[in-house]
């Protein structure tokens, strides 16, 4: 509970700096697999315990790309902790790396076989503390800020933030 809330503490922590302007960028040259492997490692447990599998689709060489570092670990994360939270037991959770053609960049992706949101739902998604009603939810409910520091910190990177989903059958983001 406490690790909880301090994860909680923080997200409203960057979500006010990001909102007054006062993040800073701390970019550098991230070796994106090793991201991954980073999240996939911290996952681990969860994953493991909601019974589900993760997938990497990264391509091979993987890309080297300028950003902060600890700003896409914590995009990933918090898009794998969603993906969690909201796929069903036996489910699979998809981490995946596409090289852009245009400019050098990257579109990374975090895809479920979980309960999916309804098309209605998903502008409220991205506001902070807005989260959509459903009797599906785990325990571990958060306080509905992880998808606005995805697109925070997506934003901040000159990168956006696209949400696909169909009930029933899963989410990408």
């Amino acid at each position: 509970s406490g690790k909880h809330l301090l994860e909680i503490i923080n997200d409203m922590l960057d979500v006010a700096r990001i909102e007054a302007g006062k993040a800073d960028l701390h970019e550098e040259d991230v070796r994106i697999a090793d991201t991954i492997d980073g999240v996939a490692k911290i996952m681990h447990r969860q994953i493991e315990r909601a019974r589900l599998t993760l997938a990497l689709d990264v391509p091979a060489p993987a890309p080297v790309l300028r950003a902060d570092a600890r700003a896409l670990r914590q995009i990933l994360l918090n898009l794998v902790s969603n993906a969690v939270k909201f796929t069903p037991e036996g489910g699979t959770i998809t981490i995946g790396v596409r090289q852009l053609p245009d400019a050098g960049g990257i579109a990374l992706s975090v895809s479920d076989t979980g309960i999916g949101i309804n098309a209605d739902d998903i502008p409220k998604l991205m506001k902070p503390f807005a989260q959509v009603h459903n009797v599906y939810k785990r325990k571990y409910q958060g306080a509905g800020l992880g998808l606005t520091l995805v697109r925070s910190f997506a934003e901040l990177h000159g990168g956006q933030v696209k949400l696909e989903s169909t009930p029933g059958r899963g989410t990408t983001v």
